[in-house]
């Protein structure tokens, strides 16, 4: 198979994913998150002025290992090989979900997310694992750094220069209430409950009144890599899993 040469890029390999439309698809690999953490993903999207920021579908909730993007069809049946190979090789781990941030920095919030604390180690070897096999596959990839995080909501595109500032302010309001209560009750292990601790959002939050933790540190385990397809459209990314493979038993 006749490849061309990959110039300077952000995804480490020499080969170009030259197909397009139907000979390529646009994948990423990630760990699937059980139902119970998309639910609270869901409560945490709450406090997130929709006027400043788009949520994602609990469907879009994930946690990237590895970004392909523009992916030739022929390669999949190698890549379900790859993710059998290093699943079957990684035995289970914990995770918790802790802290809530912004990327670039949360006074200019563009990608809202939530956290990983126990765990990351372990999915940052998975992730450095898998990134490894691609590159010997000569599958190409996104190098940017690996840094575990579950995407819950990005800035509306819309927005001009002043209402990105006014999103950071009050996200920036926000982190500060959920870390001046995780201060004031000794809770750095903790659910912090930001209704407990004054902090009311910008928006309606639809009468709901009950006590609301921003970032709960919910336990779940790591099992599953899943091969994702991702289209893009008007409304957003449609994910769809086209391949799961299982992490080590025991």
């Amino acid at each position: 198979m006749e490849e061309k040469q990959r110039g300077k890029s952000s995804r480490n390999n020499p080969v170009e994913n030259d197909s397009t439309g139907k000979d390529a698809l646009r994948l990423f690999v990630s760990l699937p998150l059980p139902e119970e953490v998309k639910q609270a993903l869901l409560e945490v999207q709450q406090f997130l002025s929709p006027s400043f920021f788009k949520p994602l579908p609990k469907e879009n909730f994930h946690l990237t290992l590895a970004f392909l993007g523009d992916t030739r069809v022929t390669y999949i049946p190698m890549l379900e090989r790859i993710l059998d190979e290093t699943a079957g090789a990684t035995p289970l781990f914990p995770c918790e979900l802790s802290g809530l941030g912004a990327f670039p920095h949360p006074w200019e919030p563009r990608v809202v997310w939530v956290g990983i604390d126990v765990g990351s180690r372990e999915a940052g070897i998975l992730s450095d694992t898998l990134r490894a096999r691609l590159q010997e596959a000569k599958v190409s990839f996104d190098t940017k750094p690996f840094r575990p995080h579950i995407t819950i909501a990005y800035a509306r595109k819309n927005l001009s220069r002043q209402e990105l500032r006014e999103a950071g302010g009050e996200f920036s309001k926000l982190l500060r209430h959920i870390g001046e209560e995780k201060h004031k009750m000794g809770l750095s292990k903790q659910t912090v409950s930001l209704d407990q601790s004054g902090y009311k959002p910008q928006h309606d939050d639809g009468g709901r009144g009950e006590p609301f933790a921003a970032f709960p540190r919910l336990q779940f385990r790591a099992e599953e890599v899943a091969l994702v397809k991702s289209v893009l459209r008007l409304e957003g990314a449609v994910h769809t899993p086209i391949h799961i493979a299982r992490l080590q038993e025991g």
